[in-house]
């Protein structure tokens, strides 16, 4: 090139410098957030006219189902409200909505509201609806609608039951005793909640002498059935006990003659004296093993008793806990019971089986006398006493095996029982005389004849 000439850049540098700029700038754009004004100067810069967003006005419900309150009793107290959320689901304010109840019973609720001045877009309110106290007997329907400008509409129903005053009730803190009984009788259910609080009791003698009555269903509410609560039902065929009973009282089912089903549930730990006494439509009965105590006489005079199962909970089996069942054909002590008290299966006259376990020590006075059904009986090793009368009058009984060292025997033990009777005792045991042990004819048996 000659001295002086100039030096020219290409064009085509200054244009493509130009470009990568414009590239660059547009892609900054676009990694910017999605909003209408990005969306406007990318439109801009494309030609393109701005679109304004279309409002739309909607609102939802929470909970959107229909309300139905919990059934309760005429007399009830102050019933809880319901709580309705207002969710504005759409893009625009609601403006002003009107919640209102319509329908035959309306006036049979109250709205703490009865309108909303505004919900923002994406926000919420809230309002409350509630049965009014006091109302009789019946059942009561209405609808809740909440609407506004622009369509927005939703409605759902409420209901609500009150049972008449079948019951006298008590109330203590949140729980409810039912005291007395005044209905017509028949299938009786009783309820879970009165008032809004729970039921969990069933007082003294609160369906006693209701002759009318002819099954019940207890709620799972209740934990305790008090003495005497069911006494004397005499029409009485079936109860359904729920299993967060713990308790049954001392004669709660005592004379309810007619009654053939029961289901004793696994929660009940104590069954109390003569509880069932005279239900001698009692066929057959389960303990479960949650049971620790049966109470004196507790299904003494149940004559239909045919069969009964006795958990390994049970340690002590009271005083006439089944005198006088007069059906009972076979029991199986189990290996928990240590001692069978006074008079327990006096006058089971069927009773032709009984199997007594090892870890049984004393049997009670007259505990199985009478029962003329026996022939025989085996007498566990681990007995250390038998009380007066025990097995006298067993009329049928002819033989008595000992499995271990003479107990101490009260007075009468085997008298009044079959002719020539006779008391068996194996080799190696201790306390025995032959011929005769306490009047009683005796026989050693070797140990290899034990069953």
């Amino acid at each position: 090139m000659a001295s002086g000439d100039k030096k020219i850049r290409p064009k085509y540098v200054i244009i493509g410098t130009g470009i990568v700029f414009i590239i660059a700038l547009i892609a900054n754009i676009l990694t910017i957030s999605d909003s209408p004004k990005t969306k406007n100067l990318l439109d801009f810069l494309f030609g393109k006219s701005p679109v304004s967003e279309t409002s739309f006005y909607e609102i939802a419900l929470d909970p959107f189902d229909d309300v139905i309150f919990t059934e309760t009793m005429a007399g009830y107290g102050a019933y809880p409200p319901h709580s309705i959320t207002i969710n504005n689901t759409g893009n625009s304010p609601t403006g002003k909505l009107i919640i209102s109840l319509s329908g035959a019973n309306a006036s049979s609720f109250e709205l703490n509201k009865t309108s909303v001045s505004n919900i923002a877009a994406n926000k919420n309110n809230q309002f409350t609806v509630k049965p009014k106290t006091g109302l009789a007997a019946g059942t009561y329907v209405a609808t809740v609608t909440v609407s506004g400008n622009n369509s927005i509409y939703e409605s759902f129903d409420v209901g609500f039951t009150v049972c008449p005053a079948d019951f006298e009730y008590r109330v203590i803190g949140n729980s409810v005793t039912i005291t007395k009984y005044i209905g017509p009788g028949g299938n009786v259910v009783i309820p879970a909640i009165i008032d809004n609080k729970s039921v969990t009791s069933i007082d003294y003698g609160a369906f006693k002498d209701c002759s009318s009555l002819t099954s019940v269903t207890i709620p799972n509410s209740v934990t305790s059935i008090g003495g005497f609560a069911f006494q004397d039902c005499s029409s009485l065929t079936s109860v359904t006990i729920p299993n967060s009973v713990t308790s049954i009282g001392g004669f709660a089912f005592d004379g309810c003659s007619s009654l053939i089903s029961v289901t004793i549930p696994n929660g009940v730990t104590s069954i109390g004296n003569r509880a069932f006494q005279y239900c001698s439509g009692l066929t057959s009965i389960t303990i479960p093993n949650s049971v620790t105590s049966i109470g004196d006489g507790a299904f003494s005079r149940c004559s239909g008793l045919t069969s009964i199962t006795i958990p390994n909970s049970v340690t002590s089996i009271s005083n006439r806990v089944f005198q006088y069942c007069s059906g009972l054909t076979s029991i199986t002590i189990p290996n928990s019971v240590t001692s069978i008290g006074d008079w327990t299966f006096w006058e089971c006259s069927s009773l032709a089986s009984v199997t007594m376990p090892n870890s049984v020590i004393s049997i009670g006075d007259w505990a199985f006398s009478d029962c003329s059904g026996l022939t025989s009986i085996t007498i566990p090793n681990s007995v250390t006493s038998i009380g007066d009368w025990a097995f006298s009058r067993c009329s049928r009984l002819e033989y008595a095996i000992f499995e271990g060292n003479a107990p101490a025997l009260g007075r009468y033990v085997f008298s009044s029982v079959a002719p020539g009777f006779k008391i068996y005792f194996y080799e190696g045991t201790t306390g025995w005389t032959t011929p005769k042990w306490n009047g009683y004819p005796t026989e050693p048996l070797s140990p290899g004849s034990r069953g």
